[in-house]
């Protein structure tokens, strides 16, 4: 079985899961964008079993449903009684779809492989690393987000707004939360190339797919300016992840962020 054909059969899956009740292009698109994500992971991934499983689950869950919901919630979007069924449903279908992308390559029993070196090796090289990654994300986050203002005014206008603290806090949680739904994939990669275009695009391809499907949350030209603007740090901070948590580049014999 080619593996786009493994892409059609999980985008199917996923569409069917998702929109089975009311179709549009845009969740067929979405199912389509993950499904490429989850499948060139499991496709470059030494991991079988449950630990692949998880793996696949973690990028789909924890790059889409659970950064953004809780987002929605800050600022007022989602009502935060609708947050939890709207999490547990994303949960459910990233576990079925991870189910489904491991038995179409066939990975389903666990195999043993010989896990990779990671890229920190210290506590001290660790903490640095995340608070950082965190203080980057930040930044990425609000010089996008200024940039977009004089188009989305008008729709948050009217709106209850967080505070700028809150708006931070939020902010360093998700940058972290990108940290941990990327690692179990990042880990099993074949190559520190594989790691890398991994998280470079699978970031915002997932991140991407959430905004795609029409909603009565977003109107398509608000879906449209947020796309564009979470693209490019998206792909930077997936990037920067890849680098400085995933696996150590091959023939160095000290953390590849320090080469």
């Amino acid at each position: 079985m080619s593996f786009y054909t493994r892409v059609l059969i999980s985008a199917g899956v996923l569409f069917g899961l998702r929109g089975w009740w009311n179709p549009s292009a845009g969740d067929a698109a979405a199912a389509l964008l993950v499904s490429l994500v989850l499948c060139f992971a499991a496709s470059r991934s030494r991991a079988s079993g449950a630990e692949l499983l998880v793996a696949l689950a973690s990028l789909q869950f924890g790059l889409a449903a659970f950064i953004h919901v809780p987002e929605g919630v800050l600022f007022d979007v989602i009502q935060i009684g609708a947050a939890p069924p709207v999490l547990a449903r994303a949960l459910f279908d990233a576990l079925a779809t991870a189910t489904v992308v491991t038995a179409l390559f066939g990975r389903m029993r666990a195999e043993e492989s010989k896990p990779a070196e990671a890229a920190v090796s210290t506590v001290a090289g660790l903490l640095w690393r995340l608070a950082a990654a965190a203080l980057i994300f930040v930044a990425c986050y609000f010089l996008a987000g200024i940039a977009i203002i004089p188009f989305v005014r008008d729709y948050y206008q009217g709106r209850a707004m967080p505070k700028a603290t809150a708006i931070v806090s939020m902010q360093v949680l998700r940058a972290l939360a990108i940290i941990a739904a990327l690692y179990p994939a990042l880990r099993t990669m074949r190559s520190r190339r594989d790691a890398l275009v991994l998280a470079a695009l699978g970031l915002p391809a997932i991140g991407l797919s959430e905004l795609l499907p029409a909603n009565d949350l977003m109107p398509p030209r608000i879906r449209l300016v947020h796309a564009l603007e979470m693209t490019p740090y998206y792909a930077f901070y997936g990037w920067l992840v890849a680098r400085w948590f995933g696996i150590k580049a091959p023939g160095t014999g000290t953390p590849a962020s320090h080469q």
